[in-house]
Parts: structure tokens; C-alpha cells; sequence
């Protein structure tokens, strides 16, 4: 993006509440610079509300991001304090995270093309981050011991099955036995017909007394069929040994992107019934928006105690 982004705080007005970050550490606007009427995304992170090791880590994501340069990597077009705030001011993408289009539109996941697109680009860009001798997963968390790139590429995996069902993996499980399963040998599959058996290949319910009550979500999983590719890559991610893993440009060259190749849908038609946040003609949402601007105000007064007396 060539447009110079100043740090002058009194040239970006909040629109609208565009999300909260899983951390829940900081909050999303969609924003405009007024100086030329460009939408930005702002991420605002609340310095009063999070811990001294959390503040270091902002400081870290921000600086990375300002020195990486590849188009698969969001970058940080500036940063500045605003009372209490530290707000970082990105591009903004379109059709907003993964995470939104599964949530309003792709409720069983993404279509397989779209998941291949978008792998592609996370593939590449983990591919640049680790030539540069840095690992996703510790940008994104604590330095913990043991942690490499093959822990990037099995988070490869995990996404291939958030992105195909639209749930993330062991999400409702204690930690605990995530960890006795995964000991186990237990890795997330692409749910679908060969994996998620209801239906047989008439598409006839089974000999199963609870398939009535199955919703739609459920039936959808048995229904539908993945490509052997897909499940192969997912599991090449998933292997227990970390040593057997694929590194991400090993993975760029599996057979399961040769769809992308032979595609000549515009992604646009992919992403359909999801149109661009620009175009949406929703309201604002204004109410949502003043209720997190009146707390952040809220929380930098000092309020001094008052003692009641209810005997006078």
C-alpha cells in the first residue's frame, strides 16, 4: 500500500465494531483515515487491562510486523497511543477474517477450492517467516521449549479442519484430555462421508435411531465428500512425530493444489453469499460501538471510595 498513514490519533475516526481477538486482548474497528477517506482495520489493545507479559508481546507483534514484507502477511501501516490504547492501524481485508465468513455464512466450513487459496497463501507465507528463522506459533504466544517449524505446520493441520468444518478442533475439550488423546495418537479429521459416517451411499439414513434427531450441520458432514488430496495433506500436518511432517514448501508442491491451477472461478464467486465489509448494507453498529468506547472511558477514570453513612 504506497499511502503514507501518519501517527496522529485525530486522523482516524472509529466507524463500527468489526470484532473481538480471540486473545481477547484487544478489539477491531473498522476505521477510516480521514486525511483520504481510506477504511483501515484499527486494533485497539487496552494497556490497563492486560499484563506486563502480554504488553511485551504486543510490543513484539508490532515491531515484526513492521519489519516483515511479503503480500501474505498483514502488515502494520503504523501505530500510536491514544490515552490508555495502543491502536495499530492495518489494511483492511475485505471480507474480513476466516473466522467471520465461517460464522456468518459457511457454518459446515469453506468450500475446498476456497480452503486450497487461502492454504496456499498461509503456506507461502510461513515459508518466508521461517527462511527468516521465525516461528508462527511463538509470535503468537509465550517462548515455550520445544516449539519449532514443525509446530507451525501441525497448526497448519488444525486450520485445514477449522476452515473444512467450521469448528475449531478439541475447542470443548479439557486440556488434559486433549493432551491423553493426542498421546494417544488422536489427530482431527476432515469431517465428511468417509470420516463422519450417517448416511450410506444412496444417501438413505442408516440403521441408526439417532439420526432423526441429527441437525443439519451433522447431516451435512455425512453427506458431503473431500478429496483424497485434502485428507492426505491434513494428515501429513497431523503426524505424531514431528520429524515426519512436510515443511511448508515441501507441502506447496502436494497434489491437493493442483485444483488451484485448474480453477478459473473468480474468488469472489467463492465467496458468495459473503460480499466485501464495504458493500454490506447493514446499520452500524452503533449501540455495540458506544458501549465499548463508554467502558474504555469508564476505566481510565480514578474513582475515589465514598464511605455511606446510613445511621444520620
Amino acid at each position: 500500500m504506497s499511502i503514507k498513514f501518519t501517527s496522529d490519533p485525530m486522523e482516524y475516526q472509529l466507524c463500527s465494531l468489526l470484532g473481538q481477538c480471540t486473545t481477547d486482548i484487544a478489539v477491531v474497528f473498522l476505521g477510516r483515515y480521514t486525511t483520504n477517506g481510506c477504511l483501515v482495520a484499527m486494533k485497539k489493545y487496552n494497556m490497563e487491562k492486560i499484563s506486563r507479559a502480554e504488553t511485551e508481546l504486543i510490543k513484539d507483534e508490532i515491531i515484526l510486523m513492521r519489519q516483515l514484507s511479503h503480500s501474505n502477511l498483514l502488515p502494520c501501516l503504523t501505530s500510536f497511543v491514544s490515552g490508555h490504547d495502543v491502536v495499530a492501524i492495518s489494511p483492511l481485508m475485505g471480507y474480513g477474517s476466516c473466522h467471520d465468513l465461517i460464522l456468518r455464512h459457511f457454518n459446515t466450513g469453506l468450500p475446498e477450492l476456497l480452503i486450497a487459496i487461502i492454504l496456499r497463501d498461509i503456506l507461502q507465507a510461513l515459508n518466508y517467516m521461517h527462511q527468516k528463522g521465525m516461528i508462527h506459533r511463538l509470535l503468537c504466544s509465550q517462548n515455550l521449549l520445544g516449539y519449532n517449524e514443525k509446530s507451525d505446520v501441525y497448526s497448519v493441520g488444525i486450520t485445514c479442519c477449522e476452515l473444512a468444518n467450521g469448528v475449531v478442533p478439541f475447542a470443548d475439550t479439557p486440556t488434559t484430555l486433549m493432551l491423553t488423546e493426542k498421546v494417544r495418537g488422536m489427530a482431527p479429521q476432515l469431517l465428511d462421508r468417509t470420516t463422519y459416517v450417517l448416511y450410506d451411499d444412496t444417501g438413505q439414513p442408516n440403521e441408526d435411531p439417532d439420526c432423526c434427531r441429527m441437525n443439519d450441520q451433522i447431516k451435512e458432514y455425512s453427506l458431503r465428500k473431500f478429496s483424497e488430496p485434502f485428507h492426505d495433506l491434513n494428515e501429513l500436518c497431523l503426524m505424531c512425530d514431528p520429524q515426519e511432517r512436510p515443511t511448508p514448501a515441501q507441502l506447496l508442491s502436494h497434489a491437493f493444489f493442483k485444483q488451484n491451477r485448474r480453477n478459473t472461478q473468480p474468488l469472489h464467486e467463492l465467496l458468495l453469499p459473503a460480499v466485501p465489509i464495504a458493500q454490506e448494507n447493514v446499520p452500524v453498529i452503533q449501540g455495540d460501538l458506544e458501549m465499548i468506547l463508554a467502558e474504555d472511558k469508564m476505566s481510565a477514570l480514578d474513582l475515589c471510595p465514598v464511605n455511606w453513612d446510613f445511621d444520620s
